[in-house]
C-alpha cells in the first residue's frame, strides 16, 4: 500500500481580498490600533493612525459587506466615479440643500448688522421715538403695560404674556435711566 500524501489545502484568511468579478469601491480611512496607551485611543480621529487603503465590497455568495486592509501607499484603478460605499453614506444633493448651503455662505461674507444701542432697541419696545416726551413715554409704556398684563390671561397665553410684560418693564427702566428720569 503506498501512502500518498493527500494535499493539504491552503489555509483560509480571514480577510481576504475581494474576487476580481466583484464591484469594489475603494476608500481611505483613519483607523485605531487598539493598542492601550496608544494617542488613537480617542474619539478626537485627527490622532488615530492613518489613513489606510480598504476595499469594500459585498459577497455575492453571503451578500454580507465585506472589507480588507489594501495598504497605506495604494492607488485605486483609474474608472468611472465609483458610488460611495457604505460607511460614507451622504443624503443626495438636491436643489434645496445647494441653495441652503450658498445663502449660508453669503451670511458668512455679510457685513454685520448695525449695532443698535440698549436706549434705541428700548424705545423701539416701547413703540416710541428716542426724542419722545416724558409723558409721551410712560404713557406709552403703561398703555402697553396694562395690554400684556398677565392677570387678563389664561394658560399659555399667560405665561407669553409674563415674558411680554417682563420686557416691557426691562425696556422701560432702561429708557427711563438713559434720559435722566427717575
Amino acid at each position: 500500500m503506498s501512502s500518498a500524501r493527500r494535499k493539504k489545502p491552503p489555509p483560509r484568511r480571514r480577510n481576504a481580498p475581494p474576487p476580481a468579478d466583484v464591484n469594489v469601491n475603494y476608500e481611505r480611512l483613519r483607523v485605531r490600533c487598539g493598542k492601550p496607551r496608544c494617542r488613537c485611543n480617542t474619539s478626537d480621529q485627527t490622532q488615530w493612525h492613518g489613513p489606510y487603503w480598504y476595499a469594500f465590497w459585498n459577497d455575492p455568495k453571503t451578500g454580507k459587506k465585506r472589507s480588507h486592509y489594501v495598504g497605506k501607499h495604494f492607488r485605486p484603478p483609474e474608472g468611472p466615479p465609483r458610488p460611495r460605499a457604505h460607511s460614507e453614506w451622504r443624503p443626495p444633493p438636491d436643489e434645496q440643500a445647494r441653495e441652503e448651503r450658498e445663502r449660508a455662505r453669503e451670511r458668512e461674507h455679510a457685513p454685520p448688522p448695525p449695532r443698535r444701542s440698549k436706549f434705541e432697541a428700548a424705545a423701539e419696545v416701547l413703540g416710541i421715538p428716542p426724542t419722545a416726551s416724558q409723558a409721551d413715554a410712560k404713557k406709552a409704556w403703561r398703555k402697553l403695560a396694562v395690554d400684556n398684563h398677565p392677570d387678563r390671561f389664561r394658560g399659555a397665553e399667560k405665561t407669553e404674556r409674563e415674558h411680554r410684560a417682563k420686557t416691557i418693564n426691562a425696556a422701560w427702566d432702561t429708557y427711563r435711566t438713559a434720559r435722566g428720569w427717575t
